[in-house]
């Protein structure tokens, strides 16, 4: 009986990532990108960056990533200290990141 516990609670969290990285790509749709980035990394891309939370950034790049915003593609990247997000045009902090 456990084991059905542990893999409905695994499916909400599957679930639960899968809609933050949607709201992450649909918000995105909705901003309007001037035409020269910051990012200096991505030409012709627009550059997402996840800090901390490993498991949004899998689901980030199984779901949106690759998919193309007003002709940009999305590249997600994870970042290992706060200093790496300002490279990126949208940068997601993770909870425990919050210091």
């Amino acid at each position: 009986m456990t084991f059905a516990v542990d893999a409905a609670d695994a499916r909400v969290e599957t679930l639960e990532l899968q809609v933050k990285a949607a709201f992450l790509y649909n918000f995105a749709k909705f901003v309007e990108w001037p035409s020269d980035t910051r990012t200096a990394s991505s030409s012709g891309s627009l550059a997402f960056c996840i800090l901390g939370d490993e498991a949004l950034f899998a689901a980030l790049t199984q779901g949106p990533a690759g998919k193309s915003i007003n002709g940009r593609t999305l590249v997600a990247r994870h970042v290992g200290e706060p200093q790496g997000v300002q490279r990126y045009d949208i940068a997601f902090i993770g909870a425990a990141e919050k210091k």
